[in-house]
């Protein structure tokens, strides 16, 4: 299990581009199922918000650019703290033993700039780990 948490804060009347990279998860194998879990709310936000949630296998590196797997894409929620699970072992190359989740907090139009202008809270980012096999 693993902790990561981000408050996206970065708008500048432009573009967004902010990433919340999760530590590596390493000794996956075919019987172990990952379910990525985290809680997001957007605060005083004016701007449709999403979520680009992305993964990295194997001996990537941990820079933005390395993320090409896209898992999903979620509309941040504006009424409160909500929960989101994914199960992350769909389409793993075989031989995978460790990877990288990443969220991407995206918007090409910020609006201005100022703390309370687009804000996106990602919390209690954690990976939980089942057998899938007896």
């Amino acid at each position: 299990m693993l902790g990561s948490g981000n408050n996206f804060n970065a708008a500048n009347g432009t573009l967004i581009d902010d990433w919340l990279i999760a530590p590596k998860i390493t000794d996956y194998n075919q019987d172990i199922i990952d379910s990525l879990v985290f809680f997001t709310t957007s605060f005083n936000s004016q701007f449709a918000d999403s979520i680009e949630i992305r993964r990295a296998p194997d001996n990537i590196g941990a820079q933005a650019s390395d993320f090409t797997q896209i898992v999903d894409y979620i509309n941040v929620p504006k009424t409160g703290w909500t929960r989101f699970a994914y199960k992350l072992n769909n389409s793993l190359p075989a031989g995978t033993t460790s990877y990288r989740v990443a969220l991407r907090y995206y918007l090409q139009d910020g609006g201005a700039t100022g703390n309370n202008s687009d804000v996106v809270g990602i919390d209690a980012l954690s990976i939980n780990r089942y057998l899938s096999k007896p």
